[in-house]
């Protein structure tokens, strides 16, 4: 019981364990929702965090689309390139 009453009064110390933060059951939760999130607010507060990861969220769009967009022009270039060998195949014939 003695024990408890320390540890109780080392909490109420200002000093107790200013090496590194708290981390809190609501810290956990943003940390499995999106660890990039997390990490921002931790970095840079709150509302610079939300900033930021809005930001990271709109480049990894813009990347997403631009890939989509590569991704269907390969496509449409290797439709192409198989019915331009299916039409020489024929002509050989």
């Amino acid at each position: 019981m003695d024990e408890w009453r320390e540890l109780e009064a080392r909490r109420a110390d200002p000093v107790f364990r200013t090496d590194r933060p708290d981390v809190t059951a609501s810290d956990v939760a943003a940390y499995a929702f999106c660890g990039r999130s997390w990490w921002l607010r931790r970095q840079e507060g709150f509302a610079t965090g939300t900033r930021a990861h809005a930001q990271v969220g709109a480049a990894i769009g813009q990347h997403a689309l631009l890939t989509r967009l590569v991704w269907v022009c390969v496509a449409y270039a290797a439709a192409i390139g198989l019915a331009c060998v299916g039409i020489l195949a024929q002509a050989g014939r």
